[in-house]
């Protein structure tokens, strides 16, 4: 518990930014609804795009429809981004700032250790997914003044919260493996940014279609949530695994691994 709320209160100002930065994007977005041709619009798009960003099968006169169509994976991104740079930072920076001294003074094992980073990572990103889906909720309202059905936003939400979830266990893997914060870090700015590029070509090219089961983003998509009212069964449980094999090469790798205080 020592472990959970000192991490909590250090990342509290990250949380904040990143947090009210997203949403004031989403709310920002959803706010041009209904303020522009969107027929004339997407005539004017070349046919590959409007496949990459479903313009082709979403309704764009609902509002959910035009927040899928771009609005949800770049809110996918920035919490992805800012997901694994927490994760990726948690464990290396004890060996890098030479604070691993302090916990070995403190009668934790190695799992509390993680255990405990763990929960602080998984509620940042809880509550992060949580601001920025009501921001949006609050920009449909007071800003598009458009009907919208709220189980979807949660949906959706929750498709946020568990690719984010999957690309923090993986960023926290990579970091339990490495001793200096700033090895960890580009790595941890690569997956999500590895994540939207596969999710845009596999949409692109019927060559590389492939490719999108690569993405935690894929597995989080909008338009099918938007079409279904739900997410599907099936993407939850993949999302979930892949969350725990991270967690799991978490725990491993940081029990073998050497540290130097």
């Amino acid at each position: 518990m020592l472990i959970f709320t000192n991490e909590l209160r250090q990342g509290r100002r990250a949380l904040i930014a990143w947090s009210i930065s997203v949403a004031a994007y989403a709310a920002f977005f959803i706010s041009f609804f209904g303020k522009m041709d969107m027929a004339d619009m997407i005539k004017s798009i070349p046919e590959g795009m409007r496949t990459a960003f479903d313009m082709d099968v979403l309704d764009l006169g609902t509002v959910l429809g035009f927040w899928a169509m771009e609005g949800h994976i770049m809110t996918l991104l920035g919490g992805g981004i800012f997901a694994t740079l927490i994760a990726a930072a948690m464990l290396a920076k004890e060996e890098s700032d030479r604070t691993i001294s302090f916990l070995y003074s403190k009668p934790l094992t190695r799992a509390q250790i993680v255990t405990g980073k763990l929960m602080a990572i998984f509620a940042n990103v809880a509550i992060f997914d949580f601001i920025v889906h009501l921001g949006l909720q609050l920009g449909i309202v007071y800003l598009a003044k458009a009907e919208y059905d709220a189980g979807t936003i949660w949906w959706l939400a929750l498709a946020s919260l568990l690719a984010h979830i999957s690309l923090a266990s993986l960023g926290l893997a990579a970091s339990s493996a490495m001793s200096k914060t700033k090895n960890a870090l580009p790595l941890a700015l690569a997956l999500p940014m590895a994540s939207f590029a596969i999710e845009i070509i596999a949409k692109a090219s019927e060559r590389s279609e492939w490719m999108r089961y690569l993405s935690p983003f894929y597995y989080a998509n909008a338009t099918d949530i938007v079409h279904n009212g739900s997410m599907a069964r099936e993407n939850i449980l993949i999302l979930i695994a892949v969350s725990a094999v991270g967690v799991a090469l978490t725990y491993l790798m940081f029990s073998r691994k050497d540290l130097a205080a």
